[in-house]
């Protein structure tokens, strides 16, 4: 499976770089191995807090009392979303794949924060629809594109 390739991270570019020692060359090998494993780990932790925290914000926050269609509430779930998906992605990959190669660690950051910006582009995406297709006081976040 490639599923790292939408990371933007290259196997080929970690692995090579441990040619030379043949049991960092496998401890890389199984690093990377150990990191695509996860791919779909990663995809479910953006996909989840992306459409679980939009749909918060719309649904129960929003009708909960109070002035809750300020914008800045609207940021503020989006806020948690991106910092939840890169801890949580972090996480998830300092558990199962420790970084002790050199390199290893700057690749599970980067993972971890691309992951992050995902989860922000689906947010904005159910925050879009919902309030396309939805009757709601929440914030019109659709309006800022049109």
């Amino acid at each position: 499976m490639k599923g790292l390739a939408v990371y933007f991270v290259s196997k080929n570019d970690f692995i090579s770089q441990f040619k030379e020692n043949d049991s960092l060359y496998k401890q890389a090998k199984t690093f990377w191995k150990h990191l695509e494993g996860l791919s779909l780990g990663y995809y479910a932790i953006a996909i989840l807090l992306g459409i679980a925290l939009a749909c918060w914000y719309y649904k129960p926050f929003n009708e909960s009392p109070g002035r809750h269609y300020l914008p800045k509430y609207w940021c503020r779930f989006l806020i948690l979303a991106v910092f939840f998906a890169a801890i949580f992605t972090f996480v998830l990959e300092f558990v199962v794949a420790k970084p002790q190669l050199d390199g290893a660690l700057g690749i599970e950051i980067k993972v971890a924060l691309i992951n992050a910006v995902y989860t922000v582009v689906l947010y904005l995406l159910v925050s879009i629809l919902w309030c396309v297709s939805n009757k709601t006081n929440a914030y019109p976040f659709y309006k800022i594109f049109m």
